[in-house]
C-alpha cells in the first residue's frame, strides 16, 4: 500500500504589493496612536480586517501591541485602610477587635464604613 502524503499548500492571502505597504506604513510609526493610524490605513488600503493585519504584521515580526497604561497604586483604597477607618470611626473598641473584618469583601467593608461614619470617603470611587 503507498502511502499519500498531502502537503497543505499555503494560500497567499496578501499580496508582495500589500506585504511591501504594510511594511512600509507600520514600520514608520513611532507611538501606540500612529500604529493605530497605521493600521486603519492599512485596512483601507487591503481591505482585510483588523485582527488579520495584526496577524500578518506579527508573522512579519513588526508588530508592536499598544502599551498599556499602568497604575502606580496611588490613591488605591485597600482592605486594610478601609478596616483601619472603620477601627478609628469606633474608638470605643481596640484596633485589634476589627481585625478579622479583612477577609470581608471590599463591598461590605465599603457600607460598614459608610454606617459607622457617614461623612468619611469610604473608598466606593474604585
Amino acid at each position: 500500500m503507498t502511502e499519500k502524503t498531502t502537503a497543505k499548500k499555503s494560500k497567499r492571502v496578501y499580496t508582495p504589493e500589500q506585504e511591501a505597504f504594510m511594511r512600509e506604513v507600520y514600520t514608520a510609526a513611532e507611538t501606540d496612536e500612529a500604529r493605530k493610524a497605521a493600521l486603519d490605513e492599512i485596512q483601507r488600503f487591503t481591505g482585510k480586517s483588523l485582527p488579520s493585519i495584526r496577524s500578518k504584521l506579527g508573522q512579519m515580526k513588526i508588530y508592536v501591541s499598544p502599551t498599556k497604561p499602568k497604575g502606580d497604586g496611588k490613591g488605591r483604597v485597600t482592605k486594610a485602610d478601609l478596616v483601619q477607618k472603620i477601627a478609628d470611626a469606633v474608638p470605643e473598641k481596640p484596633a485589634e477587635f476589627f481585625d478579622s473584618l479583612e477577609t470581608t469583601t471590599k463591598p461590605v467593608l465599603q457600607w460598614v464604613l459608610s454606617l459607622v461614619s457617614p461623612e468619611s470617603d469610604n473608598g466606593a470611587s474604585e
